[in-house]
């Protein structure tokens, strides 16, 4: 019988383990370098690998036809390590909508993704996405974020992103990179795509200021960690879904096929 309780101990510190070593790894290793090194990128003057120039070839055409202009394509090496990402950042002026294309490449998988989000006077913000990933952080109330990581196509990303908009929208519609960064793209992301998102978690207590930026709490290390790992990151997944789904259900009674 003590062989078999022994198995079963084998077992459990098996099963056991990402659950002490993944927290224990990010706490010790994990930082948000800020200010984040922006690399500006000219993609017609450096070579991209394949995959990556023909997601943003596509792409660009398809936001072009609705309206968005290219701000710029830029690489953040060493925001978090051992993760690179590169992305096209769009405008489309007319309705103060900003658009993404993302690559985001590690060690465990390569993300891609192409992200809307609109900004408000009073401080909301609508995101639609298609990316399959549910970041790290807790998505704080006045931020609306839905994804839907079955849709591919760009046109109808955008729709569900203007059906979204209309359900949280209650003050016009602003343009920070233009209104407060004089179209300093550089300057935007470091602000408010990083250091902004950052500074927020010293509030929720995930993350604290270090030398550099910022790293993990031991809470934040362990909620980080841990919602990635089952069964916490098939609760999140089905959660998110179904928030999709409600609103993708009620944006095709309008507009059925």
């Amino acid at each position: 019988m003590w062989q078999i309780g022994v198995l079963i101990l084998i077992l459990l510190i098996f099963l056991s383990a990402p659950y002490v070593i993944g927290p224990a790894r990010v706490y010790c290793n994990q930082r948000f370098r800020i200010p984040a090194e922006i690399v500006h990128i000219e993609p017609c003057e450096q070579a991209l690998p394949d995959p990556i120039r023909m997601h943003f070839a596509e792409c660009y055409e398809s936001l072009a036809k609705l309206g968005f202009d290219l701000v710029g394509v830029f690489g953040l090496p060493k925001l978090v390590p051992n993760v690179q990402s590169i992305s096209a950042f769009y405008m489309n002026r007319r309705t103060n909508v900003v658009s993404n294309t993302s690559f985001v490449m590690s060690a465990a998988a390569v993300v891609r993704y192409v992200e809307f989000v609109t900004r408000y006077k009073d401080g909301t913000v609508v995101q639609t996405n298609n990316c399959a990933e549910i970041g790290a952080f807790p998505t704080p109330a006045h931020v609306h974020t839905l994804q839907f990581w079955d849709i591919q196509e760009v046109a109808t990303l955008h729709d569900l992103h203007r059906f979204h908009e209309a359900r949280h929208q209650k003050s016009p519609p602003i343009n920070r990179l233009d209104d407060e960064f004089g179209g300093n793209l550089e300057r935007y992301i470091a602000v408010a795509a990083m250091d902004e998102v950052c500074a927020r978690q010293l509030e929720t207590g995930y993350l604290v200021d270090c030398s550099g930026g910022y790293r993990p709490t031991l809470k934040g290390a362990v909620i980080m960690t841990w919602q990635l790992l089952w069964p916490f990151k098939a609760i999140r997944k089905s959660r998110r879904q179904r928030n999709a789904e409600q609103l993708l259900g009620e944006f095709r009674a309008l507009h059925p096929l």
